[in-house]
């Protein structure tokens, strides 16, 4: 038996109506993890994007600004 470690799976023992349903499992599982994947880093851009919260400020008077 195959471990979840070894990298390939014979499929010559199997008829080809299973290896094609292997197959399309396959993709369904290799599309469906590569779209997280995909959206987690979305949101890492996003969140660079988007605005961040500053500290509170006190804006400057007029007198500040032009000296009254």
């Amino acid at each position: 038996m195959k471990t979840i470690t070894d990298n390939f799976i014979d499929l010559t023992m199997l008829p080809e109506s299973a290896k094609q349903q292997v197959m399309d499992f396959y993709n369904f599982l290799s599309s469906k993890y590569n779209k997280k994947e995909r959206k987690k880093k979305k949101n890492d851009i996003l969140e660079q994007l988007l605005p961040k919260k500053v500290r509170n400020f006190k804006p400057l008077t007029r007198e500040e600004i032009y000296g009254g």
